[in-house]
């Protein structure tokens, strides 16, 4: 217990120090001083501070003369720029010791100074930055910044960024010192060719508008946050997203490793930094990845992805997509996608995409989409064409579909579809080219084939229909589908009084032909159960029939040929068999059932 009493009693007194040293050497003075010795000019500043110096003479050399005008300005900055930066100063009580940094060849350079408005208020959050070497730092609340750089560079000037704030370049003084004035974009669009002493090595450079918009995100209204602004705002920490927004410009990188997108060697820079190749041990951030993205967890690339992107979880692309993407739960893209993309669970794109969707559960794309989509469950498209559409359980799509949309259970399609509309329940379509197979087939207009035990078709074939044969029961059905396929759903009754309730119901499918306008020829298939009130178990009455057809008018037509039938009975009694059966050309009897062949004829009128 004592030990954790020791150690929290001087872990407060190093915070203590540490912040008793920054707020002494932020104390501002201000020296007018002309040819004046460096010890003079130390006793300046004891006097305004109160603070003492201790130095070793023969280390630090005080007899060197210097001029210095500056008025309310921090001591470090005044001391770096007396003593230079070679000189180190620390805080012990009322005293500054001054020490000379060690011996060592140093490898970087320090630059640093203050920024403020031309009210003389500092501004935070600025981007410094040098483009050729990729380096960055923002300022502070104080509007103090510092900016480390090779010592063997060719760094001769920094670019200084903010939002609201013309874009200007330093160029770095020999003290490595500089205090920037910024001009807001409000107050200097009338005084571009204002030339003004500002001590800062500076000038304009162009004219930075508050929060610019990439091309992507131009066409969004100010009203809604863009889906790039909404991906910044949660991945990314308030130090990368002002980066971001104040520096325009894009850097290039050949090589990203990050741990998360805020631990990264990009840095500050990397929501402004495209790299060849991108590895992350959970999550990366980008602007752009050129060849591949490798990552534990995610990939959050905030513009162009070429031509791999993989991840443990999901792949997050706000722009173009090529190559191979693959995901354990799911690839999202918001831009054009010309991709093979493999997920777990899901595909998403909510733009033009041109590529292959393969998703453990589904597959979404609300743009244009040409390429193929497999979904373990369920597929969505808005496409112009599409290839092919494979869902476990239900395709959408709208556009044209070259090629084949299969289901388990339903296909919609608000579009057209040359090729196969296959599924195990539903197909509905505007309209088909091809074939439609399912137990329900719906469509506005088909030019193809109709597979199903219901198919419907708004443009297509549908008749009433009366019909009349030699076993005098008189039937009523139904057509639907198109002349090449349709279902015919029967139901018939004995009016003769043969039979006591006699009637039936049953199913068919017919296919005809013109000849012309006025002449058709087809054949149909059909299957009947009879019963009566007397029959303990029902008949099968199955027929073949040939027809010729003559359209009367638009509405009516008349319908003739012959037929081959056969009765196949399972009852007990044989009453119904020998009433409705004219004559026998074949007959077979086994212990469970009698069956009977003869041929005849049928004579229809179709109406509508």
């Amino acid at each position: 217990m004592q030990r954790i009493i020791v150690f929290i009693f001087l872990l407060s007194f190093i915070i203590d120090g540490n912040a008793q040293h920054s707020s002494v050497l932020d104390k501002k003075v201000s020296i007018d001083v002309q040819q004046r010795t460096i010890e003079e000019v130390l006793e300046l500043i004891s006097k305004q501070t109160g603070l003492s110096f201790s130095y070793n003479p023969k280390v630090i050399d005080v007899t060197k003369k210097v001029s210095l005008h500056v008025a309310n300005k921090p001591i470090k900055t005044v001391l770096t720029m007396v003593l230079g930066i070679n000189v180190a100063f620390k805080i012990r009580g009322h005293f500054i010791i001054l020490t000379l940094k060690n011996n060592v060849k140093p490898k970087y350079k320090v630059v640093s100074g203050y920024i403020s408005n031309n009210s003389g208020n500092a501004i935070s959050s600025v981007s410094v930055y040098n483009k050729q070497q990729q380096l960055a730092t923002l300022s502070n609340q104080l509007g103090y910044f510092k900016l480390e750089y090779p010592i063997n560079s060719s760094v001769t000037s920094l670019k200084i960024a903010k939002v609201g704030y013309y874009d200007t370049i330093i160029v770095i003084p020999p003290n490595h010192h500089v205090d920037v004035v910024l001009k807001e974009i409000v107050q200097a669009r009338n005084h571009l060719n204002d030339q003004e002493d500002d001590s800062s090595f500076s000038f304009v450079m162009a004219k930075h508008l508050p929060d610019t918009l990439s091309s992507s995100e131009a066409i969004e209204t100010d009203s809604l946050i863009s889906m790039n602004e909404k991906i910044r705002n949660f991945f990314l920490n308030e130090k990368s997203i002002s980066t971001y927004k104040n520096i325009t410009d894009t850097f290039f990188k050949q090589f990203q490793l990050a741990f998360v997108p805020m631990i990264s060697t990009n840095e500050l820079l990397t929501a402004n930094t495209i790299n060849d190749f991108s590895f992350s041990v959970l999550a990366g951030y980008n602007k752009g990845v050129n060849m591949a993205a490798v990552a534990g967890l995610a990939n959050i690339i905030n513009g162009k992805a070429s031509y791999s992107a993989t991840a443990g979880l999901f792949n997050l692309i706000t722009d173009t997509a090529k190559g191979c993407m693959v995901a354990g739960l799911s690839n999202i893209h918001s831009g054009y996608v010309n991709a093979v993309q493999v997920a777990g669970i899901s595909n998403v794109n909510t733009s033009d995409a041109k590529a292959i969707q393969i998703g453990g559960v589904f597959n979404i794309n609300t743009g244009k989409m040409d390429g193929i989509q497999i979904g373990g469950v369920f597929n969505q498209a808005n496409a112009d064409t599409i290839t092919m559409q494979l869902a476990g359980i239900t395709n959408i799509a709208s556009g044209h579909i070259e090629g084949v949309q299969a289901s388990g259970v339903l296909n919609i399609l608000h579009g057209s579809i040359t090729g196969a509309q296959l599924s195990g329940v539903v197909n509905i379509a505007n309209e088909v080219n091809g074939v439609q197979l399912g137990l329900v087939n719906i469509s506005n207009q088909i030019n193809g084939i109709p597979i199903g035990l219901l198919s419907w078709s708004a443009k297509g074939y549908h008749k009433l229909e009366m019909g009349y044969d030699e076993t005098m029961i008189n039937q009523l059905a139904f057509r639907t589908g198109n002349h090449a396929l349709h279902n015919i759903f029967i139901a018939g009754v004995d009016l003769t009084n043969r039979i006591n309730g006699l009637w039936s119901f049953g199913y068919g499918l017919g296919s005809f032909h013109h000849f012309n306008n006025r002449w058709l020829n087809g054949i149909e298939v059909s299957s009947q159960y009879l019963t009566s009130n007397l029959s303990e178990n029902g008949l099968f009455l199955h027929a073949i029939n040939y027809q010729v057809e003559y359209k009367i008018g638009h509405a009516f037509s008349i319908a003739i040929g012959p037929s081959v039938r056969a009765i196949f009975n399972y009852s007990s009694t044989d009453e119904i068999q020998k009433a409705i059966t004219p004559y026998s050309i074949y007959s077979h009897q086994q212990q469970s059932y009698q069956m009977t062949l003869w041929a005849g004829g049928k004579i229809s009128l179709k109406m509508f």
